[in-house]
């Protein structure tokens, strides 16, 4: 996507008026945040050049932005938005379609990482619940949040689905449909022999459907990772959403280990047409407390403060021009356009430095017909448009005078 501010349909990022900076009439791409990055990569490869080496391609791309902002409110999170495209190699329509967010957190000391969920957040978490030997007893927590999961059509016209893109684009409003929450939250361990990383296809479509590595639900009265805790009874915990308590009040279903954890947040299912992306957007988030567990706290703070972001359509992070980066140097007074014209007419000039402008029209004879400008201006360039109702066709001089500065041109009325 970009920003078409000339609404031509074709991205041309030209610089119409030589200000040496962006106007909203033209082009720009896509800019949120102080830094961005943007990548695509697809499945392309042959099978057995791929980590599953069963899998012949699918036809996917995805169109990665990355972007990130200074502002004090938001220095913890990076945004991530991505565009994920079927380019119908092998169906017009994927359906049952899941996609994860998978991370290997490693607080400090790789080993000794605790994963937990926060429903309410749309995030699973990585914290530890003691002191670590890189991070002593404050060591950060690390949050994935899900801001835009994938479109789903309910037909129900009530619903409403969003893709935000930015101030600037501005947002989709879908009718008839919603973006899908976090669907699935589980976790897996390097070198575990139960809980292992994904050896093939299938093991990874388990965890993405909130199953452990073989295929099991686990049972969060049994699960031998973890235990309910706080009064809360087992059987009415939610397995789809592994250690969704809350450690900082040591309340639900708790991890109890301490390992190379890795975390999975997915959403699904959905569909991918052919020539239709679907926007997902994520935010990683950091916070770093007093101690180990108020890390949790001010992460889910800064957490909070990502969403409303985003539910604002970045208005924070929104573009603003910055100030002309070729500053005016010499005193220019342009020729007029259009020239002919009829009845009206564009001048442009330059200011160096400050001070009190005239701009004169006279006739062929040397008789003033016209004052168009007669004031004080700072130094910066100028567009006034002068409208020729009133005077016949013919030759008309325009000239300009500022300080020691004197110069004039010609132009053309035809009526």
């Amino acid at each position: 996507e970009f920003y078409d501010g000339d609404g031509d349909g074709f991205y041309n990022p030209i610089d119409k008026n030589w200000n040496g900076t962006w106007d909203t009439s033209e082009d720009m791409p896509m800019l949120i945040g102080d830094e961005i990055a943007w990548c695509v990569y697809n499945d392309g490869l042959p099978k057995e050049q791929r980590r599953y080496n069963t899998i012949d391609p699918q036809g996917i791309e995805v169109r990665q932005t990355i972007f990130a902002t200074a502002e004090p409110a938001l220095e913890n999170v990076i945004f991530i938005r991505y565009s994920i495209l079927n380019t119908g190699l092998v169906a017009e329509v994927m359906d049952s379609i899941y996609f994860g967010i998978y991370e290997d957190g490693d607080l400090g000391d790789f080993s000794d990482d605790v994963v937990g969920c926060d429903t309410l957040l749309q995030s699973g978490f990585f914290y530890n619940n003691r002191s670590d030997a890189q991070y002593g007893e404050n060591c950060p927590a690390f949050f994935t949040t899900l801001l835009q999961g994938p479109v789903t059509y309910t037909n129900i016209q009530s619903d409403t689905a969003k893709i935000n893109l930015g101030q600037l684009i501005g947002s989709e409003n879908i009718t008839g449909a919603k973006n899908k929450d976090i669907s699935f939250h589980v976790f897996y361990i390097g070198g575990d022999p139960a809980l292992r990383d994904p050896s093939n296809e299938i093991e990874a479509r388990n965890y993405l459907t909130g199953r452990d590595r073989v295929g099991n639900i686990p049972d969060p009265c049994t699960f031998a990772y973890g235990e309910v805790r706080g009064g809360i009874n087992c059987n009415e915990v939610d397995s789809k959403y592994w250690f969704s308590g809350d450690p900082v009040t040591d309340v639900g279903w708790i991890c109890t280990q301490n390992q190379d954890m890795r975390n999975l947040v997915s959403t699904g299912p959905f569909d991918l047409e052919k020539g239709k992306p679907q926007e997902i957007i994520i935010a990683y988030v950091i916070g770093r407390g007093t101690d180990y567990f108020n890390s949790i706290t001010v992460a889910r703070e800064n957490v909070q403060r990502a969403i409303e972001e985003y539910e604002s359509n970045f208005a924070t992070m929104s573009y603003s021009p910055p100030p002309p980066t070729n500053p005016v140097t010499s005193y220019i007074l342009y020729q007029n356009y259009p020239n002919p014209f009829n009845p009206s007419t564009t001048f442009r000039y330059e200011l160096p430095q400050d001070g009190v402008v005239t701009i004169d029209i006279y006739d062929i004879l040397g008789q003033k017909v016209r004052t168009i400008v007669n004031e004080f201006q700072n130094a910066n360039r100028y567009e006034i448009n002068f409208n020729a109702i009133g005077l016949a066709s013919g030759v008309y001089i325009y000239k300009m005078k500022v300080n020691d500065f004197i110069t004039s041109k010609k132009m053309v009325l035809v009526k």
